[in-house]
Parts: C-alpha cells; structure tokens; sequence
C-alpha cells in the first residue's frame, strides 16, 4: 500500500485543518465515523474523496457498531484512491477511539510502525476497529498484541498525568 501522511482528528475540525492548510482537494483523502449521521453529511461537503462510516464507538444493542464490513471498506477506499492523494484525515466525534484504531492499522498496513499512535496519550484507538481493520489489509493481530499496545496506551496516559 502507498505511504500516505495520517492526520487524527475530531470530526467537527476537519474543514478547519484541511482549510488552514490550504490543501487541494484532491490532495487528502477522509475516513470519518460518527454516531450521528447528520454530523458525517455535514462534514462531507467540499472534499473529493470522502468514506463516512455511521457507526458508535462501542457496540450496542441496535447493531450499530463497526464490523468486518466497514474495515472492508476502508480498504477498498484507500487502495482506490488516485495517485494524488498524499495526506489521510481519520476523524470521529472526539478524534480519539475511532479514527486513532483506523489510523493505527493503516499506519501497519502502510509498513509503519504504529506506536506513534498507541504511545500518545490523547488518542485511546478502540480495539474493535484497530482489530477489524488490520484483518481486512491481512494482518494478523492477537488479543495479546491488542492488550500489549493497550497497556503501552494507559502507560503514556499515566505518564502525561503525572506530569501535570
């Protein structure tokens, strides 16, 4: 897969980044998750290559949560991006569980190493899309890789408490 530049963010400041960096739109590409449909509509307008996903960061009852489904197409949206596209934007409501999974499994999918997202403390990547994802670009990934990267998460967390 080709090397793209990730950028993680929340949903409601992705016109504000992609504006302030003055990007063409067809330069950058969006994976954005909401729970609330109207918020992915909102946010779609003015970029050219847009996957929205309507699905809740945990499961629950009304099904309405990320599954094989959806890793599969963000996969078939990034391998069908053109030549252009340098930058990746993942977003979900906060910028935190969704989009960091996401991001962290292209990043593996890419061939990059994704510490750069589980050893940051602001983001908290939801183990069922970081999971769901990495399979879907044929990565194998164990519970006890997830577990290992989740106690390298809390530990930055913890860390960056500490120090304030």
């Amino acid at each position: 897969m080709k090397f793209y530049r990730p950028h993680i963010l929340p949903l409601g400041r992705l016109q504000e980044k992609t504006t302030a960096a003055a990007l063409a739109p067809e330069s950058y590409a969006v994976v954005a998750f909401s729970s609330y449909p109207e918020r992915l509509s909102a946010a779609a307008g003015g970029h050219l290559h847009f996957l929205a996903l309507p699905v809740d960061d945990i499961p629950t009852r009304t099904g309405n949560y990320f599954q094989e489904k959806h890793a599969a197409s963000i996969r078939d949206f990034l391998l069908s991006l053109p030549g252009e596209v340098g930058s990746l934007f993942f977003c979900c409501d906060s910028g935190e569980s969704r989009s960091s999974a996401c991001a962290a499994a292209v990043l593996r999918a890419m061939g990059v190493s994704d510490a750069v997202v589980w050893e940051n403390p602001k983001y908290h990547p939801n183990r069922l899309v970081y999971a769901e994802t990495c399979r879907a670009f044929g990565i194998r990934v164990t519970e006890q890789e997830i577990a290992a990267r989740e106690a390298a998460n809390e530990e930055a967390f913890r860390r960056a408490v500490i120090r304030h």
